[in-house]
């Protein structure tokens, strides 16, 4: 079965460049796949070298059990698929697969392991091509919109090293990764091309279920950030209300309360508890100076409304050099102090501003700065928050790196 597996691969490779490898990206095609690859391979080796521990290895145990207990017989796997859990697996696994999440991930995981052998470093491939494609989608779709953020998009979404490491191999993030690239991709072909073609749509509906089921919060602030946009675009142009502030405030406040009824972690009177609590039990169970020090002031909201700052720092620079301990953290923290300098290389040459008109703009600033401050504060592990920061730092590079000054300062100190 592997040699299928290496053959449907290199199948799916040929297909993706012939299709939409050619033009006047196609000489970065292979170096960015091949970079992506490796970096899945390297978290495969992280996890068993060195953590020994950790969700891929759960994973990779759990459907090698499930394609050994229910076999290569195709009609045993529709039920499986559709209604059934891991409770019929005489094996004691970790508890984090009972979620809802993780039981999806499994189910994706053990579909790859049929034809690929049960073989982790070649179904590692498999997952790190669906996450490149994505994100070869979203900045082959930025190039045609927008030639001058093509830069910007090449070096967030194809060759940053911590948002391509953690987006790659048998984990979450590399079929969220590729959920959010190739969306966020659908979302600006609809808009600025007028693609209103069937196959859009209807992708665009199977990559946010995919979304949802495997990183729901991820596909909440992203639908919370489009439809909050669009609300506020709909009281400008319709009824002819001077754009500002106030009314983009007041587009935000009726959506949150409108979402807060999508799911029991997103209720207004729960969603601090729940937060609080997940912090509490990942820096409970972190090492001293591994995790984000927040203030302690008061408790529920009041912590988490004088905590913003620290988060939002947090969820953007997060570890630095001096923070963390062991070589990993190291390595991110000079990736995080590079994207700190270069934030304020922009910040003090353009400064940040926000068009009223410019819709994107606003997507990403909302959805930019409810991820950070969120997924900071409920998680401030740093190894962990380095590994959910996939889910919207490269858009926040992409504004980084758009800079052809900085480029070329870039490239004539480096190069």
């Amino acid at each position: 079965m592997i040699f299928a597996g290496i053959f449907i691969f290199l199948i799916l490779v040929y297909l993706l460049y012939t299709r939409t490898g050619t033009g006047g990206l196609g000489k970065i095609f292979f170096p960015a796949l091949l970079f992506k690859l490796l970096c899945g391979i390297g978290v495969g080796v992280i996890y068993f070298e060195h953590y020994r521990a950790g969700d891929t290895i759960t994973f990779d145990r759990a459907a090698n059990l499930v394609v050994q207990n229910i076999g290569p017989a195709i009609r045993h796997w529709p039920a499986f698929l559709l209604f059934s859990d891991l409770s019929f697996i005489d094996s004691d696994l970790p508890h984090v697969l009972q979620e809802s999440r993780s039981l999806f991930f499994v189910k994706m995981l053990s579909i790859v392991y049929l034809f690929t052998g049960q073989s982790y470093w070649l179904s590692s491939l498999f997952f790190s091509l669906v996450s490149f494609t994505g994100g070869w989608f979203l900045v082959r779709t930025i190039s045609r919109i927008r030639p001058d953020l093509k830069s910007g998009a090449i070096v967030a979404f194809l060759f940053f090293p911590p948002v391509m490491f953690w987006s790659s191999g048998i984990l979450k993030d590399s079929v969220a990764f590729a959920c959010l690239a190739g969306l966020a991709g659908i979302l600006i072909r609809v808009n600025h091309l007028k693609e209103f073609r069937w196959q859009w749509i209807g992708g665009g509906i199977v990559l946010f279920m995919v979304l949802w089921a495997i990183k729901y919060h991820y596909a909440a602030v992203l639908l919370l950030s489009v439809t909050a946009v669009g609300l506020y675009r709909l009281i400008f142009y319709r009824f002819r209300v001077k754009p500002g502030s106030v009314w983009f405030l007041c587009s935000m406040i009726l959506i949150i309360l409108l979402f807060s009824t999508f799911h029991p972690n997103f209720r207004l009177g729960s969603v601090i508890e729940v937060m609080a609590a997940n912090q509490a039990a990942i820096i409970g169970a972190s090492r001293a100076g591994s995790h984000v020090e927040f203030l302690p002031l008061g408790t529920g909201w009041i912590h988490f409304l004088v905590n913003l700052p620290v988060s939002l720092f947090a969820g953007m620079y997060m570890p630095l050099p001096w923070q963390g301990a062991g070589i990993l953290p190291k390595i991110a923290g000079i990736f995080n102090l590079m994207v700190l300098l270069f934030t304020l290389f922009r910040v003090f040459k353009d400064g940040i501003k926000l068009k009223d008109r410019d819709a994107w703009q606003w997507i990403l600033a909302v959805y930019l700065l409810i991820l950070a401050i969120t997924i900071a504060y409920s998680s401030p592990n740093f190894g962990t928050l380095e590994r959910y920061k996939t889910g919207y730092l490269p858009f926040f590079l992409l504004w980084v790196f758009s800079d052809e000054r900085l480029l070329k300062f870039i490239k004539s100190k480096f190069w």
